[in-house]
């Protein structure tokens, strides 16, 4: 009966022992089970946290970057939700350019030299004298072929440009003048151009003498004549003398010959004729001045000097 007894209790002792171990070794496997989930949940956490400081470290990167304290709004402008304050915020920042663009240009002003600004009320007018007026006033600059009208005896020079020479030029008049050369040949011109009078009164022709005028040509030829013998001619109409009429001297461009004979038998007809802009002379500018009083067969052709480049009255003037 003990022996049996014993041999129980020591196989319920047994299954008991077998029984923790079991029991031990199952708490020993779920330990490791939990442990390793564990450390499989962790690892998505440390994921998260290598991302937080990466944008940590994004986020002081961008806090290096130095805004200029004037170009930031104001503290109660970004607090405030009052469109309004936004509106006066930028307001201020626009105020804040224009002053450091009005510094920075003035700076560059600086450089170069101060720039002293006088009011209206401070300027007193200073009145030039004749001499410093034509002094300052700018020359007209001459072009290639201009006419120059100059000399003592006149007080402004002139210049004449080709670029002016137009048939319907404000300043231009038309004449007839009657002509005869070397040869006989007996004309009557239509000429269109400068009244030699008006350009001498225009550059201040002075009074106190009879001054001597010189026309120089391109091609070196001169002719002078007293201003008061050019004033004191004729023209014919019909090459008599009962059709004689003063005429002063032109400085021409366009012309026409209406009539031509030589040795004619006055009167002589014609018929009144327009100039066009194919009745240009090739050898403008050209002089034109009437004949001798009561003397239709006067000889005044050759003086018809083509090409002038220079008008000089009285002598050259002293710079």
């Amino acid at each position: 009966m003990r022996m049996t007894h014993w041999r129980r209790c020591g196989c319920l002792a047994g299954k008991t022992i077998f029984m923790a171990g079991v029991l031990l070794l199952l708490l020993l496997m779920m330990s490791c089970m939990t442990g390793c989930g564990i450390e499989k949940e962790v690892e998505p956490a440390e994921e998260v946290t290598r991302e937080t400081a990466a944008e940590q470290q994004v986020s002081e990167a961008v806090e290096e970057i130095h805004v200029p304290d004037e170009l930031e709004a104001p503290d109660e402008a970004v607090e405030s939700s009052d469109p309004k304050d936004f509106h006066e915020a930028g307001k201020a920042v626009d105020e804040t350019d224009k002053i450091e663009a009005t510094n920075s240009h003035s700076d560059d002003n600086e450089s170069e030299g101060s720039k002293i600004i006088v009011s209206s009320e401070d300027y007193e007018p200073v009145e030039a004298s004749e001499k410093e007026f034509r002094e300052m006033t700018p020359r007209v600059q001459a072009e290639p072929g201009a006419l120059i009208i100059t000399g003592d005896g006149l007080e402004n020079e002139l210049v004449l440009n080709p670029s002016e020479w137009q048939l319907n030029h404000p300043w231009w008049t038309e004449r007839y003048y009657s002509s005869n050369n070397n040869l006989g040949f007996h004309k009557i011109w239509l000429v269109k151009g400068y009244d030699l009078g008006s350009l001498l009164k225009e550059a201040g022709l002075k009074t106190d003498e009879d001054y001597l005028i010189t026309f120089e040509s391109a091609d070196g030829v001169i002719y002078s004549e007293k201003w008061s013998s050019l004033q004191n001619r004729y023209y014919f109409s019909d090459l008599t003398t009962d059709t004689g009429q003063l005429i002063g001297p032109l400085i021409g461009f366009y012309r026409k010959e209406v009539f031509d004979a030589i040795e004619p038998q006055p009167p002589v007809h014609w018929q009144t004729q327009e100039l066009t802009a194919s009745d240009r002379d090739p050898q403008w500018p050209r002089l034109y001045m009437g004949q001798q009083q009561d003397h239709p067969s006067d000889i005044n052709q050759p003086m018809f000097l083509r090409e002038l480049v220079r008008i000089v009255v009285g002598q050259e003037r002293k710079e």
